[in-house]
């Protein structure tokens, strides 16, 4: 086991050195660095756990909450990681044992549980394909309204408390979404509903792609 961790440290530092090599010269604007040292020490550690444990670490697990708070780093080995982490084409945080109790007013008080008031502005993620936010309580997904990747799959904010689809109706090429377990759901217009069936559908059409989830 210990020969398998060695053999992944050396094949992912030798991933994240092509990678910087690839960047060489560039740097981080000062906006772009705002944008790091504003974000809670959470979704630094999603981020940093992302791209620096990339392949070795599921996000999308169980043990999800504990892994970010364990592995997930506040601070980059380098500055220019930063462009690194904006060419992520996935952000996948989820908390799959706790999402039968997401939908619960007042969650059992022993659960560890995720949960996500609001997710971060996602403009310079301009390669991002897929965004997953699973079973983390999350209300406000206003920040989606502002990713401009061409190929965008939001395929699940499945088990969360969201009560507003207006941000998902901005995304010009979204053709996959799981909403599943979102009670406050039933409150949202009918004829938002449909407008956005229709662009799912549109998207299919246009893209050739055959699968969709609603």
């Amino acid at each position: 086991m210990q020969l398998e961790e060695d053999d992944w440290d050396r094949q992912n530092q030798l991933r994240i050195n092509q990678d910087r090599e690839a960047i060489k010269g560039k740097t981080v604007s000062e906006e772009q660095r705002q944008w790091w040292n504003n974000l809670s020490d959470f979704w630094k550690k999603v981020f940093t756990l992302l791209y620096y444990e990339q392949g070795f670490f599921t996000m999308c697990s169980p043990n999800n909450y504990r892994g970010i708070c364990e592995y997930g780093r506040t601070t980059l080995e380098r500055e220019n990681d930063l462009l690194l982490i904006f060419s992520l084409n996935a952000i996948q945080v989820g908390e799959a044992e706790y999402s039968t109790y997401c939908m619960l007013p007042d969650p059992l008080p022993d659960l560890q549980q995720l949960k996500i008031e609001s997710i971060p502005e996602l403009t310079y993620f301009k390669n991002l394909k897929q965004f997953w936010i699973n079973g983390a309580m999350l209300e406000d997904i206003s920040a989606v309204k502002n990713i401009s990747c061409d190929y965008l799959i939001l395929s699940d904010i499945s088990c969360n408390s969201i009560a507003v689809l207006e941000p998902l109706l901005e995304l010009k090429n979204i053709r996959k979404l799981g909403l599943y377990i979102n009670p406050y759901l039933t409150t949202v217009d009918e004829t938002i509903l449909d407008e956005f069936k229709m662009k799912l559908v549109e998207n299919l059409s246009n893209k050739g792609i055959s699968f969709v989830d609603f």
